[in-house]
């Protein structure tokens, strides 16, 4: 398995305390962005009664509502960056773990296409897509935790809609509908994306090595046949681009036919005394569940990249699990 193979106990253990400490990290991240979220509140409330003519708002009192909500907002900024911090810190040392294991195996690999390209970059591009991917899980779990009972309770407000009966929890169907169309639109098309991307990280090795061969042989470049080493690259490149601006273009229109979801059946309610403190926070607590059960839309070619890298490296620790086995049997034969 490519999560930890190679790895020590030791070694284990140090990455068990770096994902622990990013998950404390998480945690507080969401509460504070929690309690932003109910500050956001407490400003539009004020916002919205110092713009009356006959005010008793006081510039004081804007003042420190205000300054209560900045105050939040730097405290996330700041844990995003330790948080950062130390993910970066454990995906390098796995990235070196992953490296000394695939080295150390050398003898069973190193006839695969392109094995110092996967071993030097793809471990890379794998240590750095599974960062983000576990950042975001982690934060997403916590987030519906935190902002699912929320939104469901800023719900309650929602009691005239258009087009559909109103409807308990409407908000939460609204966004499950929502995201098992965008879900479905993207997937279907994107089943060969990954492949695509798979062939081009092949071919560009051919082609690099190709290049190499030119420069150690010090031979005449001018007799590169460009055309011929470089037309399966092009004609991969351009398989791919036509695939991915078409779904580029089916994300977008979901992400813009979203933004508009809310307000479409929302807005029948959106009287006194429906305040602007209590849309702005509902459309936060709805913008942050909805991100989270689209998660397959939003990171959609990230998701495609992973899959290409991770079966290319798999490919590597297969060859190396059936040479151990191969000498194995070997010894008790």
């Amino acid at each position: 398995m490519i999560l930890f193979s190679g790895l020590s106990r030791r070694s284990l253990i140090k990455l068990f305390l770096f994902l622990a400490a990013i998950s404390a990290c998480s945690v507080l991240l969401l509460y504070l962005e929690f309690s932003g979220n109910s500050q956001l509140k407490t400003f539009g409330d004020v916002l919205q009664a110092a713009v009356k003519d006959r005010s008793s708002v006081s510039a004081s009192d804007l003042y420190t509502s205000f300054f209560a909500l900045i105050s939040y907002k730097l405290a996330v900024v700041f844990l995003k960056s330790v948080s950062s911090f130390l993910s970066k810190k454990s995906i390098f040392f796995w990235r070196l773990q992953l490296t000394e294991y695939f080295l150390e195996n050398w003898e069973n690999i190193y006839l695969i296409e392109g094995v110092s390209q996967r071993i030097q970059e793809d471990t890379m591009r794998y240590c750095r897509l599974f960062e983000k991917f576990s950042i975001f899980v982690v934060q997403d779990l916590f987030k519906l935790f935190i902002y699912l009972p929320l939104l469901l309770d800023l719900s309650k407000h929602i009691t005239r809609t258009w087009f559909i009966p109103n409807t308990r929890h409407l908000l939460l169907v609204l966004i499950i509908i929502n995201s098992i169309i965008g879900t479905s639109i993207i997937i279907f098309p994107s089943k060969y994306l990954s492949r695509l991307v798979y062939n081009i990280d092949k071919e560009e090795a051919a082609f690099r090595k190709n290049l190499v061969l030119f420069e150690l042989e010090e031979r005449d470049f001018s007799n590169f046949d460009f055309d011929g080493n470089y037309i399966s690259v092009d004609n991969t490149h351009r398989s791919y681009y036509r695939r991915y601006y078409f779904i580029k273009i089916l994300q977008l229109l979901h992400f813009r036919l979203s933004m508009i979801t809310y307000w479409l059946f929302a807005h029948p309610s959106m009287v006194p005394p429906y305040t602007l403190g209590l849309l702005k926070q509902t459309m936060h607590a709805f913008d942050e569940v909805s991100s989270v059960f689209n998660f397959v839309v939003s990171h959609f070619k990230s998701l495609v990249e992973y899959i290409a890298v991770f079966l290319r490296l798999n490919l590597m620790v297969k060859q190396t699990i059936k040479a151990k086995e191969t000498d194995k049997s070997g010894i008790y034969h």
